[in-house]
């Protein structure tokens, strides 16, 4: 059960931005304003998916849209210091559904919970002081330990079950400039991923390759679009 689980978690998380080697330091270094991605199957690409999601300056999350409808609004809570302390997530109805907890440790690391209304802890993801994720923890079941390189980008995602041993359940492969160019998901027949990047060396497309619900050979191309606050260093 715990492996379909992970699996499960593997085709999700293959379209978010741990998989996609698209961090949230990318949001910030980049001043990323926003990233619309438009996701559909190869054989069927008038049938499309976009998701937009809109940042503020400090690179949280702020405002959601699916489709072109709003989906989501963040509102943020800052302390004393001006720092986000909370972001509270409301659905077109106007209502509280998610909160968004921020902690910070005085050697510049920090964490972020997130909580959703009558269904508790979704996840914790733990942040060095380069805003890079490192671990996050998936509804109390188990953790994802993100293995980095010297130039903070993911070779392998790890998964410890509560209690039991740690599993590789992802590994990516770089190109000479550093660049990830594919990775594969290592359990359950997980799914293969290619990266193509723009001319800021930020992905570009995404091609997911492997087996869909009905056990069907399947490829999902998701293409990526930035607008940022200026241009990046």
């Amino acid at each position: 059960m715990l492996r379909r689980l992970i699996n499960t978690a593997l085709i999700l998380f293959f379209s978010t931005n741990c998989f996609a080697q698209f961090d949230r330091v990318n949001i910030i270094e980049n001043k990323v304003r926003s990233i619309k991605t438009t996701t559909y199957i190869q054989d069927d690409s008038l049938n499309r998916e976009v998701v937009q999601h809109i940042y503020s300056k400090a690179g949280d999350d702020s405002v959601i849209f699916f489709n072109g409808i709003l989906s989501f609004k963040f509102v943020a809570t800052t302390d004393a210091t001006g720092r986000v302390s909370q972001l509270e997530r409301f659905d077109t109805t106007d209502r509280s559904d998610e909160f968004h907890l921020y902690k910070y440790n005085k050697n510049g690391s920090y964490s972020i919970e997130i909580i959703a209304q009558g269904a508790g802890r979704i996840s914790l993801a733990q942040y060095n002081k380069k805003n890079i994720c490192m671990v996050e923890e998936i509804d109390a079941s188990y953790t994802l330990v993100y293995v980095r390189n010297t130039n903070g980008k993911t070779e392998k995602i790890l998964s410890k079950e509560k209690d039991n041993k740690t599993e590789t359940i992802a590994v990516f492969y770089f190109d000479k400039n550093g660049l990830a160019t594919w990775g594969e998901g290592t359990i359950e027949g997980g799914k293969k991923i290619y990266f193509k990047y723009n001319n800021k060396k930020l992905v570009s497309e995404i091609k997911t390759v492997g087996k869909n619900e009905d056990d069907k050979d399947e490829t999902e191309i998701t293409l990526l679009e930035y607008e940022f606050y200026e241009n990046p260093n």
